[in-house]
């Protein structure tokens, strides 16, 4: 009635089984194999006075509008004052200056930006 398998055919009908059992009992459990990062951890930071709109954009609460606005706002700070060395944003809550972003938004994209302080020679 059964067929003697050869020692490749027996491992695959294990991994196969294992494979099965595993999924079962992760849906059961409801564990995810590839969860995503909890929401509360950035996975990768920003730097606001470097990153390209499109990048801004991807920020919680940014979009293509405002990213664009915060380009805007930092190229025409720069063209204001170029005797100014350094950042434009230099913490989160400078980046309330731009129209379009409250108090409200700068706490929630917070966690996910990253500022680089000019080293001054000498």
């Amino acid at each position: 009635m059964f067929e003697a398998r050869s020692g490749t055919q027996r491992v695959v009908v294990l991994l196969g089984f294992l494979f099965v059992v595993m999924t079962l009992s992760t849906i059961r459990l409801g564990v995810a194999w590839f969860a995503p990062p909890p929401e509360d951890i950035p996975v990768a930071r920003i730097n606001p006075n470097k990153a390209p709109w499109y990048e801004l954009a991807e920020l919680p609460g940014i979009g293509e509008k405002t990213a664009r606005a915060i380009v805007d706002y930092r190229e025409a700070f720069a063209r204001e004052r170029p005797d100014e060395p350094g950042p434009v944003f230099r913490r989160a809550a400078d980046l309330a200056d731009v129209p379009g972003i409250g108090p409200k938004t700068v706490a929630k994209i917070a966690p996910y930006l990253r500022f680089e302080m000019a080293v001054g020679a000498g």
